[in-house]
């Protein structure tokens, strides 16, 4: 009697296919894990850009003079868990919520700018995540007027 002996390009491809697919779950996995572990730190950083985009909004506003008279001076005022924009001539505002859990630091910080971008007080901000006690920093550059922020380790 003849043995039957085994191809070896079926055991090679066989193995390669093993391979691929251990190596798409392990990917998967490795990309579902930070999204299902953090949930926290994406509100946070979202709630935060958020944040940052109101500021530039308003630091904008200011530049302008958001009217054409050149008088409305805007203000930015950030609550323990929500925000103010306040214009300063009608006295317009705009109330909106930190997502939940998300909060300042301090009781209140309030932030304006002069017409030519640069900040008059308050130059820093700190959300925390009440849950996780993970925190973003806000800051504005005195100097330049640049608003940017980093996650606090």
């Amino acid at each position: 009697m003849a043995k039957v002996q085994p191809i070896d390009g079926q055991l090679g491809s066989l193995l390669a296919e093993w391979m691929i697919t251990i190596s798409l779950v392990l990917l998967l996995i490795s990309i579902a894990l930070p999204i299902v572990t953090t949930p926290s730190r994406y509100t946070l950083n979202g709630a935060t850009q958020e944040v940052v985009y109101m500021l530039k909004k308003v630091q904008l506003w200011s530049m302008l003079g958001h009217k054409s008279n050149g008088k409305g001076r805007m203000l930015f005022i950030l609550h323990k868990d929500s925000y103010t924009i306040e214009e300063d001539a009608n006295h317009h505002t705009v109330n909106i919520s930190l997502p939940p859990n998300i909060e300042n630091t301090r009781s209140m910080t309030i932030i304006s700018f002069s017409a030519l971008g640069l900040p008059y007080d308050g130059t820093e901000i700190v959300l925390t995540d009440r849950e996780s006690g993970e925190k973003n920093r806000i800051w504005v550059s005195v100097q330049t007027g640049r608003i940017r922020w980093e996650e606090v380790h």
